[in-house]
């Protein structure tokens, strides 16, 4: 299965913790610093397509349920996404690190 970048930023947060819609907006932003930005009707497109696939559900619980309304629905990846993603990262970690550092090396030439 192939993500786009916004599946893969929404399904690497809720593997932290269940989120509801607007907590997974600020959660994206920051974890994208800054560079993925959603609006509610592309954040809820992606959140229907993801669970038309299987990949997210509505949350069993409500993590906080004194801060929110009976409205809120928190929504959470299942348990073996969850191991799947921790293990994809943990594979991904060392070509990341090294593209980073060949980035860093070309950034520091100069074309003077």
């Amino acid at each position: 299965m192939s993500l786009r970048p916004v599946e893969l930023h929404l399904l690497l947060a809720l593997s932290v913790s269940p989120l509801h819609g607007y907590a997974l907006v600020h959660r994206i932003d920051e974890d994208s610093e800054g560079r993925m930005r959603l609006l509610p009707g592309n954040l809820y497109t992606v959140i229907r397509r993801l669970e038309a696939d299987g990949l997210v559900a509505e949350s069993p619980k409500n993590p906080a349920p004194a801060e929110d309304t009976d409205a809120t629905i928190y929504r959470t990846v299942n348990a073996d996404l969850r191991l799947s993603l921790a293990a994809q990262s943990q594979r991904a970690l060392p070509c990341v690190q090294r593209r980073l550092e060949r980035s860093r090396t070309m950034d520091s030439w100069s074309l003077h």
